[in-house]
């Protein structure tokens, strides 16, 4: 056989290939029907039992109703565990094996997130070429950044009216530094991803750490930007025509978001175990600018 000659499936091979990958995709989708069935009931039996009431659980459980209701809730729990086994397994091998796809897939989750949040919210239609500089900056995502989202409301509004938050009780986390705070080294996209600004805007020399051929960055890193940024005046920087660029966690139509996400990131590192160190660098930071903020 020729070294030049390509190998090619037969027909019948290719055939049996697409029917296999057809049935793959139909129990994927039913899987899926499945599930969000199963979410649904969940959501249904936790709001029914906060409902209730004390006088209707004391019916129900002499009836033996409720035995019925919670061991029905607990099929309904361990099914959707088991629906979720294989892609928590393979997240758990991605972190070993493919960190970098599996940063490229979080960075996407991550817009499409943000995307979906902003549809509760109204916002300035852009021009062509706005919309084109956005695109070809990449990072600023209408100026909303995690830290922004997630401890200034947007993020928790959101859950809310998703099923996330069905079970009650259930509380809101903001959880986006949390790697930060346990002391995990970043890209600097995710620098830029935390603050919704490009990097342009971090100070120049920040600390980082080589791991392999990449350049990661801790969280000293993520201190001194958020330093940086909150002790910026708006007439301060100025854009290429002379339009004030948009400071961190300034927004004349939430005067009081900047009061909320720095509360909020306070209560959130003493609500966690950290190291002294990362504990008291953060908090400072944030008692220094609360105390700006109240002066203002």
């Amino acid at each position: 056989m020729s070294g030049n000659r390509r190998w090619r499936r037969s027909k019948k091979a290719d055939r049996q290939f697409e029917r296999r990958e057809r049935k793959k995709a139909e129990r994927e989708a039913k899987a899926r029907s499945q599930s969000e069935k199963r979410q649904e009931r969940i959501k249904v039996i936790w709001q029914e039992l906060k409902k209730a009431g004390p006088n209707r659980l004391r019916d129900l459980t002499a009836e033996n109703d409720l035995g019925a209701i919670l061991a029905d809730l607990v099929d309904l729990q361990k099914a959707e565990i088991e629906h979720m086994r294989r892609p928590h397994e393979l997240c758990e091998w991605a972190k070993t094996h493919a960190p970098e796809k599996l940063d490229a897939l979080e960075f996407a989750h991550f817009r499409d997130l943000v995307e979906r949040i902003w549809r509760f919210y109204p916002h300035p239609k852009l021009t062509p070429k706005q919309k084109s500089e956005r695109e070809r900056q990449g990072y600023n995502w209408r100026g909303v950044g995690l830290i922004e989202c997630e401890f200034g409301g947007k993020g928790e509004a959101w859950w809310r009216k998703s099923t996330l938050s069905g079970a009650p009780g259930v509380p809101y986390e903001p959880t986006c530094l949390d790697d930060i705070f346990a002391g995990s080294g970043v890209h600097k996209w995710r620098l830029q991803e935390l603050f919704g600004m490009h990097r342009n805007r971090f100070p120049r020399k920040l600390p980082y750490r080589k791991m392999g051929r990449e350049i990661v960055y801790g969280w000293r890193a993520v201190e001194m930007i958020m330093d940086a940024l909150l002790s910026e005046e708006p007439e301060e920087r100025k854009g290429t025509r002379g339009a004030p660029r948009r400071i961190w966690l300034s927004d004349p139509n939430d005067p009081e978001l900047r009061t909320r996400v720095l509360s909020g990131i306070g209560a959130r590192i003493n609500s966690l175990s950290l190291s002294g160190g990362i504990a008291r660098a953060f908090l400072k930071v944030v008692r220094d600018h609360l105390a700006d903020s109240a002066k203002k």
